[in-house]
């Protein structure tokens, strides 16, 4: 089955149609898993998780943190950060499911999502509460149904801002990769309005928001995210009075949020598309920059990306426009090992009712309500047990794999989970798994790439998914290759 093909099964199966959870794997048995159960009264058997106090790796070094935790603590553990901010860190695997599941007991992070669409985005509560689920929840599905034709768009973007800005041979920053990729991809999703030429100021109100978004997200007023946000609502506004005025059309994706909200009000599609645009850009950008320079840093890996685009990509895009996604089945996986590496993405739920879980070593724990639970997958992405060498870069993993979001690899469950699990599982991952490798594939065919200096440091304050990197200034340079 090709990579388009099973990316719709997998959707299909997420919503019942193929008639059963993607998440559950065939080998694991029913006796294995434990439905959670009220905690009854005087269960002296049910036991608190141990509480584990953070340092300053908690912030500087938190997978590492994570990773030691883990090998004394094998099922779950506490972490205190003080001044009663605690959460329970799931461990064993077998805890998953379960908490991913059952939304009555541990919750769901539709909560969350609005705290940040109503404070960040400036969306009113009365408008969420009537739109954001058919909205947010259509949108994966709405991209699983066009990721292909958008990421073409993107393709067909890209190769222009490489002729009219990049030019024949230059040297750049790592980071301006990512740059690279931001201006065809908010063109082709939002509009021609939103290009270069037109909001040219928009990168930087991009920058601004990913910049102080962990501040701005703990409540803090930040005038640099409110001014971000601003810019950007605004050109969107306009955009859209324009295109109901006759003007220039708006892209695909105000206009889906403009029928998902059944067209209520025009700044309220302006508001949702300014939280789109972020969300969209915040983790494309860093998984762009990451999987270049992991490439380019590996000398081996790098010729093989350059045999692939030179041999089996050589003759893309087809005579009408359309890219066949199954020619760079070697840059999909690099960015799926890439994802798998640099992701620090969490599942967080708040436990709405006092239960307990029965881990696999058959301890039972108690999961109180209020209390506040993060399911921290890069664990499972560094587990020895699951990945020979996991600090290796070696995307022949994934070889075979294709561009679907299965999280089982070799019979293992929550292997590779970049985007989160479960029902809830980041909406944009259908679109980021092709437009990602046809833009490494098309800078690889028009430009030799040198990585001139090591690899950035990561910069745990920009981690919201995929892991940002530090400020550290490396150079890439880049001569057209001849045809």
């Amino acid at each position: 089955m090709d990579r388009l093909n099973k990316l719709t099964q997998h959707l299909k199966e997420e919503s019942g149609e193929a008639g059963k959870c993607p998440f559950r794997h065939r080998d694991v048995k029913d006796s294995s898993r434990i439905r959670p159960l009220p905690t009854a009264a005087g269960d002296a058997s049910a036991i608190d998780p141990p509480v584990v106090k953070a340092t300053k790796r908690t912030s500087t070094d938190p997978i590492n943190f994570l990773l030691e935790t883990a090998k004394e603590h094998k099922d779950c553990f506490t972490v205190d950060r003080g001044r009663g901010y605690q959460y329970i860190v799931p461990t064993d695997v077998s805890l998953y499911e379960d908490i991913l599941t059952f939304d009555d007991i541990f919750g769901n992070p539709v909560t969350p999502n609005m705290s940040v669409n109503k404070n960040i985005f400036q969306i009113p509560s009365d408008q969420l509460d009537r739109h954001e689920q058919n909205a947010i929840g259509g949108l994966r599905k709405y991209l699983l149904n066009n990721n292909a034709g958008l990421a073409d768009i993107i393709a067909a973007k890209l190769e222009t801002y490489m002729k009219e800005v990049m030019g024949e041979s230059g040297t750049m920053d790592l980071r301006d990769l990512g740059v690279a990729i931001f201006w065809p991809m908010t063109e082709a999703l939002f509009g021609e309005k939103a290009n270069i030429n037109h909001a040219p100021f928009l990168y930087k109100a991009f920058d601004d928001i990913d910049a102080y978004f962990g501040k701005a997200l703990k409540g803090v007023e930040v005038p640099e995210v409110k001014e971000g946000v601003t810019k950007a609502y605004n050109q969107f506004s306009s955009m859209i009075k324009e295109s109901n005025t006759g003007g220039c059309p708006v892209g695909p994706l105000i206009k889906y949020y403009d029928q998902a909200t059944k067209s209520e009000d025009p700044d309220l599609t302006a508001k949702f598309a300014t939280a789109a645009w972020w969300g969209g850009q915040g983790n494309t950008l860093p998984s762009t920059v990451w999987t270049f320079g992991r490439i380019l840093g590996d000398p081996e890996v790098k010729r093989k990306c350059y045999e692939e685009v030179d041999t089996t990509f050589a003759n893309q895009p087809a005579a009408d426009g359309h890219y066949d996604y199954d020619t760079i089945p070697y840059l999909t996986a690099a960015l799926k090992e890439t994802l798998r590496m640099t992701t620090y993405s969490i599942a967080w739920r708040h436990v709405q009712k006092d239960t307990t879980l029965t881990a696999s070593s058959g301890k039972t724990y108690n999961f109180k309500k209020g209390q506040l639970v993060g399911l921290h997958f890069c664990m499972r992405h560094f587990d020895e047990t699951v990945y020979a060498e996991p600090q290796k870069f070696k995307p022949e993993r994934f070889i075979g794999y294709g561009a679907g979001l299965s999280p089982v690899i070799d019979g293992k469950p929550y292997a590779w989970v970049p985007f989160s699990a479960g029902r809830h599982k980041c909406s944009g991952y259908p679109l980021a798994m092709l437009e990602i490798p046809v833009v490494m594939a098309l800078m690889f065919r028009e430009y030799d790439m040198e990585l001139l200096d090591p690899l950035p440091g990561y910069n745990f304050q920009q981690a919201f998914g995929v892991i940002g990197p530090d400020e550290k200034p490396v150079r890439v340079r880049y001569t057209k290759r001849s045809k």
